[in-house]
């Protein structure tokens, strides 16, 4: 490896060091202990956005949800019968490794702010999508 690509690798760690140094201020700055619980909370907050219908305002918890995405793709006659097998394979394979919210006292937090971090969550996720 050449020099330049060695100070390169350790410019990218610094940065890297520097940008997890930040999140740890923000996230303890509101009363998180670590980046890892800040996780965990953001992930149990995406999960129970991804289970309310918008309608009804309603959660399916994530087990149930992939049961009826796999009853739904069982009778879909649109889908060919090879592409079918390969989701409902991949449905199966979720199923066994979905759980039930984990910090249910989010839920109520949640659906409370719920018309305000939908349009968020639809940001986000287009943020994150490569263009076209």
């Amino acid at each position: 490896m050449s020099r330049g690509g060695a100070r390169t690798i350790r410019t990218q760690r610094q940065r890297g060091g520097a940008v997890e140094a930040q999140a740890l201020a923000v996230a303890t700055k509101n009363g998180f202990a670590s980046l890892a619980e800040y996780d965990d909370a953001s992930m149990n907050i995406l999960m129970i956005m991804s289970g309310i219908d918008p309608q009804t305002k309603k959660l399916t918890e994530p087990p149930e949800q992939i049961r009826k995405e796999i009853a739904t793709l069982k009778v879909d006659k649109s889908v060919p019968q090879a592409e079918k097998r390969e989701g409902l394979a991949q449905l199966e394979a979720a199923l066994k490794n979905a759980r039930p919210v984990q910090f249910k006292e989010n839920i109520a937090l949640v659906l409370k702010y719920f018309d305000k971090l939908a349009p968020l969550m639809q940001e986000q996720d287009s943020d994150l999508r490569p263009a076209d």
